[in-house]
């Protein structure tokens, strides 16, 4: 187990499978499945970074639709422009508070390590070598679930 989740201590016989599932060997695929505030997210980015800080993989890919809450329409990076990656990078920040510097977030991203991808432009890409975080996964198409 790496350096970030030895800080993370799992709060429920659930964190603890899911903590279990995402160290062990005989995965290739997780999928997590529960409330929002059930620790998901945070497991899987914190074992994702542990994981390329630790040579296990070469980048984490981070892909989660964003939704306004008004009009429940998924937001593209071409539409929103830089402001898709400041909403992603805003997401990222209120998740990792008290694990991980944010200087060291973005020397990951400097260094393509750590990678924001709109789940609209995912088809044709290779990911060889990475590990993929599909977050939020109930609100991106069917069609769009089976690409990545």
């Amino acid at each position: 187990m790496g350096a970030l989740l030895e800080k993370l201590k799992p709060m429920s016989p659930g964190q603890e499978e899911m903590l279990k599932a995402l160290t062990s060997e005989d995965y290739e695929i997780v999928g997590l499945f529960g409330p929002t505030g059930s620790g998901k997210s945070l497991f899987s980015i914190l074992y994702g970074i542990d994981a390329v800080l630790e040579g296990k993989y070469k980048r984490l890919i981070i892909s989660r639709p964003v939704i306004d809450v008004v009009t429940g329409r998924e937001l593209t990076a071409q539409e929103l422009g830089a402001q898709y990656y400041e909403i992603v990078s805003a997401y990222l920040k209120d998740i990792l508070s008290g694990f991980i510097e944010w200087a060291e977030i973005e020397k990951l991203v400097r260094e393509g390590k750590l990678m924001f991808a709109d789940t609209h432009y995912l088809r044709g890409r290779t990911f060889d070598d990475s590990i993929i975080f599909l977050d939020d996964a109930q609100n991106v198409p069917p069609e769009s679930r089976i690409e990545i």
